[in-house]
């Protein structure tokens, strides 16, 4: 199987997770104990693939303008998530004066945090698929990395569907959406890096800064939120799975 064809493959697969997220919601949702266990060791696995990964590849790709496009990913996803913050906090402000208007308040704020994520999951395709086609043994490790986190993805956008519109119809197909966002993604990288090497490395840079922020901002400040050990202790374990998995493929020669 070319270096292509099993990009676009594990990034279908990793997309179907969140798909899977979305379909547990609608028909029954994981207990908080339970999810949060699953976001913790993948926020660490995560984590350390962005860290030991993913930044050390874009800063040799690109010495002098990586950090820049980093910058410029990670405010992207910065924006998003401020805008979607507004939103839900004028859906709290209108269930309070109008309670008429909730659900039209509501669908709006879910609306923003939707396109958030699927530039999130966009980006999930890109990593995926960039990865994979300039080095099959990081790129798997990168699949794994992402595929963790999106069985939650999955069901945190569902669970906003359903609160916004009580529609369980609705949320699988938004959870469907993050799927596509992702193999679209894929297909883009796969695109340009078929184009030319310097428009692929600027959407993995881009890509890079979008994880730095999920890694950084979203998902280990949720394990902190948690308050609870176990949490951090499986965070660490994650962040010691994907090192000693990058060491070992580093010690035989396959990154």
């Amino acid at each position: 199987m070319t270096s292509v064809w099993l990009a676009l493959l594990l990034s279908a697969l990793a997309a179907m997770a969140d798909t899977v997220g979305g379909a547990l919601t609608v028909i029954r949702q994981f207990e908080g104990r339970t999810l949060a266990a699953f976001t913790s060791i993948g926020a660490g696995f995560l984590l350390g693939a962005t860290l030991l990964d993913r930044l050390p590849d874009t800063l040799h790709t690109m010495p002098k303008l990586g950090v820049t496009y980093m910058l410029l990913g990670y405010l992207l996803v910065l924006t998003l998530e401020v805008i979607r913050q507004n939103h839900s906090r004028s859906h709290e402000n209108a269930h309070s004066h109008h309670t008429g208007h909730v659900h039209a308040t509501a669908f709006q704020g879910g609306t923003v945090a939707l396109i958030s994520m699927m530039v999130h999951t966009f980006m999930d395709g890109v990593v995926i698929a960039g990865a994979l086609t300039a080095n099959r043994a990081e790129g798997i490790l990168m699949f794994v990395a992402i595929t963790l986190h999106k069985v939650p993805e999955g069901l945190t956008i569902s669970a906003i569907s359903l609160n916004s519109s009580n529609s369980r119809r609705r949320a699988f197909l938004w959870a469907f959406l993050l799927t596509c966002s992702t193999i679209v993604g894929a297909i883009s990288a796969v695109a340009l890096g078929s184009v030319g090497g310097p428009g692929v490395n600027i959407i993995m840079a881009l890509a890079t800064g979008t994880f730095l922020f999920i890694s950084t901002s979203d998902l280990v400040p949720f394990v902190r939120s948690q308050e609870q050990p176990r949490n951090m202790l499986l965070l660490l374990f994650g962040c010691g799975v994907f090192y000693l998995s990058l060491t070992l493929l580093q010690s035989i020669g396959l990154s």
